[in-house]
């Protein structure tokens, strides 16, 4: 488990688990910024399991290591997903289906 903290960034517990891995940020910082989550430069390898993020809005996943979409239906309500600068293989429409509201992905 590591702590994923920056000045702008809410903080976020990571968990690398052998085949997932999951973020989930406390309470207090899910109420202070409800919307907006930054994962950008963490060398992930894979989405990880947002886990009780249903508001989020916008999700920066820029400057990872990431090359499939997946776990993206626990965030039905994103509109902006920035997943610049990843090593994604290919687009699978059937992961961007899950989330409706999408309208930019970067």
């Amino acid at each position: 488990i590591f702590d994923v903290s920056r000045e702008e960034t809410i903080q976020a517990k990571m968990i690398k688990e052998p085949k997932v891995s999951t973020c989930q940020r406390s309470v207090e910082d899910r109420r202070a910024n409800p919307e907006r989550l930054n994962l950008d430069r963490l060398k992930l390898q894979q989405i990880p399991e947002l886990r009780n993020e249903q508001n989020l809005k916008l999700l920066n996943l820029q400057n990872n290591e990431i090359e499939c979409l997946q776990y993206l239906d626990c965030v039905p309500n994103l509109i902006f997903l920035d997943f610049y600068h990843n090593k994604l293989q290919h687009l699978d429409g059937t992961q961007l289906e899950k989330i409706a509201q999408l309208r930019v992905f970067m």
